[in-house]
């Protein structure tokens, strides 16, 4: 129960980046390619993205790179989420290749 409490304290917490002190929040990047969605339809789409371990921008860009829009999808209903709309998603694939920014840990 004490852990679920500490992750339950943690996913309120805002997420701290090394190496990356000028990468978009992920609510900003959301926010920028769906200009229409209310701040409670962010807070949920951030929620479901934690349930398949993406906490940044940069974890979203890298997974649509590596899985597309349908493995990112199948992934979120795997985790019992509903899927996001391919048009949303192929939207923030676009814009992640627009702004990417070059790994700066060596990666």
């Amino acid at each position: 129960q004490q852990q679920q409490l500490q992750q339950q304290q943690q996913l309120q917490q805002p997420q701290r980046w090394q190496n990356q002190p000028k990468a978009e929040t992920l609510a900003s990047v959301l926010q920028a390619v769906r200009p229409d969605w209310t701040g409670k339809d962010l807070l949920a789409v951030q929620d479901k993205l934690l349930k398949v371990s993406i906490r940044s921008s940069d974890e979203l860009f890298r997974q649509l790179q590596a899985e597309g829009v349908s493995g990112l999808n199948s992934r979120l209903k795997a985790a019992g989420q509903k899927c996001l709309k391919v048009e949303t998603l192929e939207a923030l694939r676009a814009y992640g290749s627009r702004t990417a920014t070059v790994p700066v840990d060596g990666a």
